[in-house]
């Protein structure tokens, strides 16, 4: 799961985002470190990205993928996941999506101090770039992938994984929808309400 995912599912727990938001960057037992809310949206992180890993509908998405991106299929899924929340999120309600991304950036600032250096580097550009609102087109899609072409070491083309998308966009849909409410149900029997709905 990318960004924006991870943030929603956090509901309104400004810990539970913070912590779903650096905890890429806390290995082991390091979010023992930080205070309960942050680590628990540090488990929280870990537990959707376990789930994620092995969800028959995001095999599936991935397989669609593998032959012309290889390893970075699972990247490309992720952010696609993104797109996938953020076009319905925004279609439903366009004001109350940009409002969102507002408060997102405005929470992950109020704890900026307290997170590890790699995150503190990402998160400027990041709210500069506006990341999470551009996730509700294609083309938002799109950059994203170019940018992270250049900052990646793969020797696999991403960019063009959205032309797949664009073909296929009712596929992504309904394996997207399988995966999404299967989660958010383990979510809230793993003791991490959803607060959230769209």
């Amino acid at each position: 799961m990318n960004i924006l995912s991870h943030l929603y599912l956090a509901g309104d727990d400004e810990g539970l985002m913070v912590g779903n938001f650096i905890a890429d960057a806390v290995k082991g037992k390091k979010h023992e470190e930080y205070s309960a809310p942050i680590a628990r949206g540090i488990r929280m992180h870990r537990f959707i990205d376990s789930y994620t890993d092995r969800h028959p509908a995001v095999l599936t998405c991935k397989t669609w993928l593998y032959k012309e991106h290889g390893k970075c299929a699972g990247i490309i899924t992720d952010l696609f996941f993104d797109y996938l929340l953020a076009s319905k999120w925004h279609a439903a309600d366009a004001k109350g999506f940009r409002k969102y991304t507002h408060h997102a950036y405005a929470v992950l600032m109020r704890h900026y101090l307290h997170m590890p250096e790699q995150m503190r580097r990402m998160l400027p550009y990041m709210i500069k770039g506006d990341w999470l609102y551009r996730y509700r087109n294609t083309e938002g899609i799109r950059r994203s992938l170019e940018g992270l072409e250049k900052r990646t070491s793969f020797p696999w083309p991403m960019a063009t994984s959205v032309d797949h998308l664009l073909e296929n966009e009712k596929a992504w849909h309904k394996q997207y929808e399988l995966f999404f409410q299967a989660l958010k149900n383990d979510l809230v029997n793993g003791g991490f309400p959803h607060i959230l709905s769209i």
